[in-house]
Parts: C-alpha cells; sequence; structure tokens
C-alpha cells in the first residue's frame, strides 16, 4: 500500500495588493543600525489617523524594528524585549496598505534572556486586516510571515516552548491568504516544527475559510492549503519523547471547492496522513494515536464522508472516492491494512481490523 499522495501544490495566493516599499526591507535598514549595541526603530506612515508603537528593551545588541503604514486608520505595535546571551537576534517589520489594517508582533526572551536569528513579517493590504505574532522565551532561529491581501482576514501566529527552561528552536510558520473574512491560526510548541497556512480562490477571492494548525513537540510538519469559500481545515499534532531524535508527526490536507471540511488528529511519532478533497462539502477525518501509521484520503466529487481512525503502531490505510454521496471509514488497532475504492454514487464502505 502506497504511503499515500501528499497534497498537491496549488497556486500561491495574489498577494500582488501588498507593496513592498523599498525602505521596507531589512538588508536596507540594517545598514543604520549594523554595528551599533542599540536597538534600532524606524517608523514610516503615510494617511490619516495611523498608530505605531514600538518598544524595545535590548540588553544584548539585537532588535531592528520597521513599521510602515500607507493608508488610513491603520494600527502597528512591536515589542522586543531581548535580554542577556542575545546573538543579534530579533527582527520585525510590519508593512501595511490600505485601511484599518490591525498588527501586533510580540518577541520576548525575558527574564533570562536568550535569541537568536529571530524574524517575524507581517504584511497587510488593503482594507481591515488583522495579524498577530508572539514568540515565547528562550526563542532561538524562528521565523514567522504573515501576508493578508483582501479585507477582514485575521492571522495568528504563537511559537513558544512552555516547559521550563526549555529553548523553542527552529520552529517556522507562513499564513498567506487572499480574498474576505478568512482566519489562519497557528500554535507551535515545542522545536524544530514546520507550519504553513495558504487560504486563496483562483477564480476570485477566496471567503470565509478556516484553517488551524495546533502542534506540541518537536520534528512535526503541517500544511493546510485551501482553494475555495466556506472551507475548513485543522491540523493537531502531539509527539513525544522530545529532543532532537524525536520522531515528529506529518499532516497535509489541501482543500479544492466550496465547504470542504478536513480534520487531522495525530498522537504519537513517525505518522502521516495526507487528505486530499475536490468538490463540494465533503467532510474527512483521519485519527492516529501510536507510531508509525499512515493514513490516505483523497475524495473528487460532492458530498462524501470519509474517516480513518487508527490506534496502535504500524496501520496503514488508503480511501480513494470517486463521485459523490460516498461513505467510507476505517477503524484500526494495530499493524493492519486497509484499502477502500469506491467510484459512483452513494456507495458505503467500513473496514474494521
Amino acid at each position: 500500500l502506497p504511503k499515500g499522495p501528499e497534497a498537491p501544490t496549488p497556486a500561491e495566493p495574489d498577494a500582488a495588493a501588498v507593496d513592498k516599499p523599498t525602505i521596507s526591507t531589512p538588508e536596507i535598514r540594517d545598514e543604520k543600525s549594523a554595528g551599533t549595541k542599540a536597538s534600532a526603530a524606524f517608523v514610516d506612515q503615510v494617511g490619516v489617523e495611523n498608530t505605531a508603537e514600538v518598544g524595545q528593551s535590548s540588553a544584548g545588541w539585537g532588535a531592528v524594528a520597521d513599521i510602515i503604514q500607507v493608508g488610513d486608520y491603520n494600527s502597528a505595535e512591536i515589542q522586543q524585549s531581548t535580554g542577556r546571551l542575545s546573538d543579534r537576534g530579533d527582527y520585525a517589520v510590519i508593512t501595511s496598505k490600505g485601511d484599518s489594517n490591525s498588527a501586533f508582533i510580540k518577541q520576548e526572551n525575558r527574564p533570562t534572556g536568550f535569541s537568536g536569528s529571530n524574524l517575524a513579517d507581517i504584511r497587510q493590504g488593503p482594507d481591515d486586516g488583522t495579524s498577530y505574532f508572539s514568540s515565547g522565551n528562550f526563542s532561538l532561529d524562528g521565523s514567522a510571515s504573515i501576508v493578508q491581501s483582501g479585507a477582514g482576514n485575521i492571522g495568528e501566529i504563537d511559537q513558544y516552548d512552555d516547559v521550563p527552561l526549555e529553548i523553542a528552536r527552529n520552529n517556522e510558520a507562513a499564513i498567506a491568504q487572499n480574498g474576505f473574512r478568512n482566519q489562519g491560526q497557528i500554535a507551535q510548541n515545542g522545536d524544530d516544527n514546520q507550519a504553513s497556512i495558504r487560504q486563496f480562490e483562483t477564480r476570485a477571492n477566496g471567503s470565509d475559510n478556516k484553517a488551524d494548525i495546533d502542534q506540541t513537540g518537536d520534528n512535526h510538519l503541517s500544511r493546510v492549503d485551501q482553494n475555495g469559500d466556506g472551507n475548513q481545515g485543522q491540523s493537531i499534532q502531539n509527539g513525544a519523547p522530545s529532543g532532537p531524535l524525536a520522531l515528529g508527526n506529518d499532516s497535509y490536507i489541501s482543500q479544492t471547492g466550496d465547504y470542504n471540511t478536513a480534520l487531522a488528529d495525530q498522537w504519537g511519532g513517525n505518522n502521516a496522513s495526507a487528505i486530499s478533497q475536490w468538490g463540494d462539502n465533503n467532510m474527512a477525518s483521519a485519527f492516529q494515536e501510536g507510531w508509525d501509521n499512515t493514513s490516505s484520503i483523497l475524495q473528487d466529487g460532492s458530498g462524501n464522508m470519509a474517516s480513518a481512525h487508527q490506534t496502535g503502531d504500524g496501520n496503514m490505510s488508503a480511501i480513494d472516492q470517486r463521485g459523490n454521496g460516498n461513505a467510507a471509514q476505517v477503524i484500526q488497532t494495530g499493524y493492519n491494512l486497509a484499502d477502500i475504492q469506491q467510484f459512483g454514487h452513494g456507495n458505503n464502505a467500513l473496514v474494521r481490523q
């Protein structure tokens, strides 16, 4: 049984509405602060009733902030508190073009202080966008990016490590949204995690999509791509033990169409799930608890339902449904193999092992 197809790669969201003035590039502005021990802040605003706030407290050479807002009634805030032991980390760039956008970045490393190679990048346009990024104590080599084009979109990234005296290392997160009233949220607690959310519409502007990624542990990879309107995708991954040799989980969700729903929920290590849906009103879920489980769900049509529930270790399942109104379910408890293929309409299948 093949491991299952990786979710296809749709086209990148069109972020052309967000211009990047040359003065906002970190490389150019960093030249002004390179070699100094003081943090640097740059603010440029053009329009009516824009507000910007930068608060930087650095005792370790870190922190450079850059805010540019073009339009009316925009607000931006950057807070960076480095502390000692910083290897010139931190960095925050906010660029908003349009009206009534709100952006917030927080990179905090106190009380003990530790930082290095942090980077946050928020770009929004044209109207009513909301972005939030936060990184907890002891961050190292983390990066985050939020790009939103359209109106009423909300993006949030939170990266941290809640284990006492642990360092949140090498986490990467990115959200790109194009359209109206889309919501993307990423939370990563641990080390070496990667997460990305892309929500858009190739025919026009996507609207009312919602994606949520929540990863706890180390070495996880999650990706949610949604192309259309009213889609919902969620990836939850929790792994143990932690550390550089920890076996993380991989999750891929891709939905093209309208009002599709997908959930991947994985606990343990070295689990992999892929959900791909084309059409409208499809539902898919994959639950895995254990080690070395693999799940693949592919649905092409409308009104299809598929679920895989795997507990134990070494399970492999694949569901492939093409047509309308089909339903399939796989339940496995350890070292089992299942393959369901249904082509047509109104078919039902259940495998229990």
